[in-house]
């Protein structure tokens, strides 16, 4: 059974390194409901669960509260350099709490290759199940809320009003929020590293479909996976 939001909460608590680290994001952290400690949280409880036992949970833990420490907006020029921010955040702050130089460069190395815009390929198991992790809160009905929220913040309106299934356009989700789950979303189960997370993505990109079959009744543009 994964751990709880609580259970984790203790776990941090109960080691001061990883509740410095706790704190060092917190204190970081900007309004953004797709980026907040919650997310940081679950993040860091997927990885555990997809790691199987094959990992240091403790660096897992620490990966994952650092993955986006560094928060730059989808739109900001220098989004891409991101992860590589929060490597480097990882790299100055993990040896002043006690982690060895092998675990702070693998914990680096996780945060700096987990995002999806790099398109890297995570040369440990840690960083492996740290992505799978990211990549699975893209995916259901989180992925959704996230989708949306970002795509309004950027300007982005939910779909074309005359064509939202891009039929006779080209996709753009810079205009358009439902052009992502094309574009980006219903792909990622394929870029998936480890079989358990290629198994939940799947199913979370199944009734993500189904919920896009229910819009297109509403709006009176009908929609199937077949016509993807």
């Amino acid at each position: 059974m994964a751990m709880t939001i609580r259970q984790l909460k203790d776990y941090i608590k109960a080691d001061e390194s990883l509740q410095a680290i706790y704190n060092h994001v917190k204190a970081s952290l900007e309004h953004d409901p797709g980026h907040d400690m919650a997310h940081f949280l679950r993040v860091a409880i997927m990885a555990i669960d997809f790691a199987n036992g094959q990992c240091d949970q403790r660096c897992l833990v620490a990966a994952a509260l650092l993955h986006d420490v560094v928060n730059l907006p989808k739109d900001h020029p220098e989004s891409q350099k991101a992860s590589s921010l929060s490597a480097g955040v990882a790299r100055d702050l993990l040896p002043q709490l006690g982690f060895t130089s092998a675990e702070v460069e693998d914990i680096a190395c996780a945060v700096r290759d987990h995002s999806y815009s790099r398109g890297a390929k995570p040369v440990s198991l840690l960083g492996e199940v740290i992505q799978d992790a990211d990549r699975m809160e893209a995916l259901g009905v989180l992925g959704v809320l996230r989708n949306i929220a970002v795509g309004t913040q950027m300007g982005s309106i939910f779909f074309h009003p005359h064509d939202p299934w891009a039929l006779e356009r080209d996709l753009n989700d810079k205009k358009y929020c439902i052009d992502h789950f094309f574009i980006k979303l219903f792909k990622i189960p394929e870029k998936m590293n480890t079989l358990v997370a290629q198994k939940m993505a799947q199913e979370r990109c199944h009734y993500m479909a189904e919920m896009l079959g229910h819009l297109g009744c509403e709006i009176g543009h009908p929609w199937s996976p077949k016509n993807a």
